[in-house]
């Protein structure tokens, strides 16, 4: 896996600086794009590295990220900032995985084997905050992935860093508002998902391993 550290708040367009990657780089397996901050607070990157190549090859996945940054799929996020999947899940073979509701900045790692089949490239449009989103929604309507709504992480991600992220960097709001207008405007049929559905649309997918969900938050209200 190749990865690439960078300074987000030093980044003009996010999309079009990793569209440069998926270019030049696209032979290669994995691409792990992650924040300097981030990248500063890894415990063992090696161990690191080893978990996100294992989900993403055992789960057959175009992407995923680190789901904890900032104040992203955490309780109280200000105050204890304890990281809360939505649900936990346990394979036959024992491999464990969480599943979240909120896509998250800091880390993200792309499949490229599997965004090359569906001629995957970042819409350019979002320059700093809805990119990862314009991920989820291409790779769910080419069928790269099955919800656009919840998102697998390696069990307990938070434990690879040593700090929770409660002081983080954070886009500008008037930035961030504008992208997620534009970004709405151009996918209004997004709907969240029941907890129950994708459950079932996972054990589908995964019939050969047989997931079992081992912890389910309450459904949210």
């Amino acid at each position: 896996m190749k990865v690439i550290s960078y300074n987000p708040a030093k980044i003009e367009n996010i999309s079009c600086f990793m569209n440069e990657y998926l270019k030049e780089f696209k032979n290669e397996k994995y691409l792990m794009f992650v924040f300097d901050e981030v990248a500063n607070a890894i415990i063992d990157k090696n161990d690191l590295v080893h978990k996100y190549e294992e989900l993403l090859e055992k789960l057959d996945l175009p992407y995923a990220f680190f789901s904890y940054y900032a104040h992203f799929n955490k309780i109280l996020p200000n105050l204890i900032a304890k990281p809360a999947p939505r649900i936990t899940v346990k394979m036959k073979d024992g491999y464990m995985f969480d599943v979240v509701q909120e896509p998250s900045f800091g880390l993200l790692v792309l499949n490229v084997e599997k965004l090359n089949k569906i001629n995957f490239l970042f819409d350019e449009t979002f320059k700093t905050a809805f990119y990862v989103q314009d991920l989820v929604t291409k790779c769910y309507d080419n069928k790269a992935y099955f919800s656009e709504t919840y998102f697998i992480d390696v069990h307990n991600s938070f434990e690879l860093f040593n700090t929770d992220f409660r002081k983080s960097f954070m886009f500008d709001a008037k930035v961030f508002t504008e992208e997620k207008k534009i970004f709405f405007e151009l996918h209004k049929n997004i709907v969240n998902e029941p907890i129950n559905d994708y459950v079932n649309a996972m054990k589908a997918r995964y019939t050969v391993i047989e997931p079992e969900v081992i912890n389910k938050e309450e459904e949210k209200k």
